[in-house]
């Protein structure tokens, strides 16, 4: 069985992980610290090393820098806290695989495992239903639940309409496709109509009725799904909402997406709220991708390896340095400009490694994390280490405890950074 190890301070947390990984097929070492961690790497030399950042007074950055001391191509993954993507940044840099944030789902762990190992996620291709949603954060998990129950719940006369909110760039008319193919309308009619195209607020309402009347009866049976519905001028909702009472819409299930996220339509007074109390009944507000950093690299291995095939190119890999560029992005074009920016990527690099200097934004904005004052870590530490030897006269044990960390920690780091106690 492929072998995996876990360091982890938390015993109950580095059990469960360890138990719930054996019963998916994996062979599970645990340690608790950094020492007995290394000595278990060493005689194990396992497939894939979890290690988390936080390991008492000790880091599990030195960790993962002894790791690859001892073996520079070793998969090894670190877990960090909310909102620590400076951390994962910082671990990117120096060679980590991927990371997980704290608390990961139990199925996040394994599924990023079984993508290490030899088991990847599959293209989207061929992929339906839920399983259009890649991803192993929370976020992508809960969505993917909120897809499979949505869809359940349309197997009845008059289905529960759903609003699918979020912004640009989040693929949701993926999400609606998604919800039509994983419930009991897969087979069924299945019209897609962008509301940017329909009647303007001069057209007569019989117009707008009848207009209505047609795709609600092309879509009798299945699903419609209406594309920016905020965009709908009030002859447009008016003639929706005259035949959704009408009850034309009985045996049909209505998708609507918009762009506003959080609180989808409720600033804006000019969207008929009687209107928005059917169609809203469903509802999934997509969360951004900088909100659910867990899912980049998952979502950047999917795209690559599709663009790669589509070129003919070898399977694509990415250098520690382009992934820790990617973590660091904000994306505030969301999946789309992920989508674009992989594309460009791999056609730059071809059949060599993709790098940071084949990953271009096409925006940078003032927000990306990239730009970040604090990510220089090796500066930080460094300044760090010499401040605390400084402080305490080159006194080893003195400076470990300003520090919180261990005497052979901090040894070692005086060793890593080249430091000597007169230079401190």
């Amino acid at each position: 069985m492929t072998q995996l190890l876990v360091i982890d301070d938390d015993e109950v947390l580095g059990r469960s992980i360890a138990s719930y990984l054996e019963r998916r097929g994996f062979s599970c070492h645990r340690a608790i610290d950094a020492r007995s961690g290394l000595i278990l790497f060493q005689r194990e030399q396992p497939a894939l090393t979890i290690v988390d950042y936080k390991l008492g007074r000790e880091c599990g950055l030195d960790v993962l820098c002894q790791i690859r001391q001892e073996n520079p191509e070793a998969q090894v993954v670190i877990m960090t806290g909310h909102g620590d993507i400076a951390v994962a940044v910082a671990a990117m840099k120096i060679g980590a695989r991927d990371f997980l944030t704290k608390p990961a789902p139990l199925s996040s762990i394994a599924m990023m495992a079984s993508e290490l190992v030899g088991n990847p996620f599959s293209t989207t291709e061929q992929a339906t239903g839920a399983g259009r949603i890649l991803g192993r954060s929370s976020e992508a998990i809960a969505l993917r639940q909120s897809i499979k129950k949505l869809a359940a719940a349309s197997n009845v006369e008059k289905p529960p309409h759903v609003l699918i909110s979020g912004e640009p760039g989040l693929a949701k008319a993926k999400i609606a496709a998604a919800l039509r193919e994983e419930g009991p309308r897969r087979h069924a009619a299945f019209v897609v109509s962008d509301c940017v195209s329909l009647l303007s607020g001069d057209e007569e309402d019989d117009c707008a009725h009848g207009l209505w009347r047609s795709l609600l009866e092309r879509a009798e049976g299945g699903t419609l799904l209406l594309k920016n519905i905020s965009v709908l001028d009030g002859a447009a909702q008016a003639g929706l909402l005259n035949a959704l009472e009408s009850g034309l819409a009985d045996n049909v299930w209505i998708l609507a997406t918009t762009n506003e996220a959080r609180t989808p339509l409720a600033n804006s007074s000019a969207f008929n709220r009687d209107l928005q109390y059917r169609i809203q009944i469903g509802w999934i507000d997509v969360p951004a991708l900088r909100e659910r950093s867990d899912d980049i690299m998952p979502l950047a291995a999917v795209l690559a390896r599709g663009v790669a095939r589509k070129h003919g190119f070898h399977k694509p890999r990415f250098t520690p340095k382009a992934r820790a560029k990617l973590v660091a992005h904000d994306w505030p074009g969301n999946t789309m400009e992920l989508q674009n920016c992989i594309r460009r990527a791999v056609l730059s690099a071809g059949d060599r490694r993709i790098d940071s200097g084949d990953i271009h934004y096409l925006a940078e904005g003032p927000a990306s994390r990239q730009t970040a004052p604090d990510l220089d870590l090796k500066r930080i530490e460094r300044s760090a280490l010499k401040s605390a030897l400084q402080h305490t006269g080159g006194n080893v044990s003195k400076a470990a405890d300003l520090l919180g960390i261990t005497r052979d920690t901090l040894r070692y780091r005086i060793s890593k950074f080249d430091l000597s106690r007169e230079q401190g």
